[in-house]
C-alpha cells in the first residue's frame, strides 16, 4: 500500500532470454535471402540489360545494404546492453519498405517486358 501518495511504480527488470539473439539470427537469414535475390537479379540483368532489370538489381542491392546496416545497429545495441528493448530507427524501416516496394515494381515491369 502507499503511504501519503508516495507510491512509486517500479517495473521488474526485463529478462529478454534468448529472444534478441534469435531476432539477430532471423535477420541474418533474411539478409542472406536478400543477397541471393540480388544475385538472381544480377543474372537477369546480364541476360537482358533493360532499364527495369537495372533498377531491380540496384534496388535489391540497396535492400541488402539496408538490412546489413539495420542488423549491425541491432547487434551493436544488443552487445552493449542485453536488456535494452530499443528498436531500430523508424526512418530505416520506412526506407527499407520503400526500396522493397521498388524492387517489387521493377520485378513486375521486368516480367511484363519479357
Amino acid at each position: 500500500m502507499c503511504a501519503g501518495g508516495d507510491c512509486v511504480k517500479s517495473s521488474p527488470r526485463r529478462d529478454p532470454g534468448l529472444q534478441p539473439e534469435r531476432t539477430i539470427l532471423a535477420w541474418r537469414r533474411t539478409t542472406l535471402t536478400g543477397a541471393c535475390l540480388t544475385f538472381m537479379c544480377y543474372r537477369a540483368w546480364t541476360s537482358d540489360r533493360c532499364w527495369a532489370a537495372s533498377a531491380m538489381l540496384t534496388l535489391s542491392a540497396l535492400v541488402v545494404a539496408l538490412l546489413c546496416v539495420g542488423m549491425a545497429i541491432r547487434t551493436r545495441r544488443y552487445r552493449l546492453d542485453h536488456a535494452s528493448p530499443a528498436v531500430l530507427p523508424t526512418s530505416l524501416f520506412v526506407v527499407t519498405i520503400a526500396v522493397t516496394a521498388g524492387v517489387g515494381m521493377s520485378l513486375l515491369v521486368t516480367i511484363q517486358h519479357t
